[in-house]
């Protein structure tokens, strides 16, 4: 009987440790949610780290590109194009490439509005979307005009990055914000 009465005084201490500690489990992975399907889970961790919900961790993460976007230099983009024989190729890479960047950092802002406004709609993923596409333009520029990608490549990397972190966090989503 002895016995019982401790295993009975016992089981509440440690059900409410267990429960305790399977709590700050999960509140430990709360960001790993927001980019179970991140291309790069680090980057996107590393970008939500500290948010405490949904709003939050998409609030962070195109905070984070549109950043990204306005540390692109565009006298490397610029010096990058004028490695071309023609100015005339040069000049319409370089506008390509300054609207493209343009457009992107619309777009993030864009998408910024309606996650505050609370969007249902699907129009967040169409937003941060198109401001990935708006990046291929100023790369497809130089493709097309047969120019060094590889400078452009790494001068988009981290906006890419960024975006692509943000289209994670949308789609950890499931209507819960």
């Amino acid at each position: 009987m002895a016995t019982s009465g401790i295993m009975r005084r016992c089981m509440v201490p440690l059900c409410t440790i267990y429960l305790s500690l399977a709590s700050l489990s999960l509140l430990a992975d709360a960001d790993n949610d927001y980019c179970a399907v991140a291309l790069n889970k680090k980057l996107c961790e590393e970008t939500v780290k500290g948010a405490r919900d949904w709003n939050q961790a998409i609030t962070k993460a195109i905070t984070n590109a549109i950043s990204q976007i306005e540390k692109v230099n565009h006298g490397q983009v610029k010096s990058t194009i004028q490695k071309t024989k023609s100015a005339s190729t040069a000049t319409s890479v370089d506008r390509t490439c300054t609207e493209a960047y343009a457009s992107a950092k619309d777009r993030l802002e864009e998408g910024m509005e309606l996650v505050k406004k609370g969007d249902k709609t699907g129009s967040l993923n169409f937003k941060l979307s198109a401001a990935l596409t708006s990046l291929e333009d100023c790369t497809n520029a130089f493709q097309d005009f047969n120019l060094e990608i590889s400078n452009i490549k790494a001068l988009n990397n981290n906006v890419e990055n960024a975006i692509r972190v943000c289209l994670a966090v949308e789609r950890s989503n499931s209507g819960h914000h």
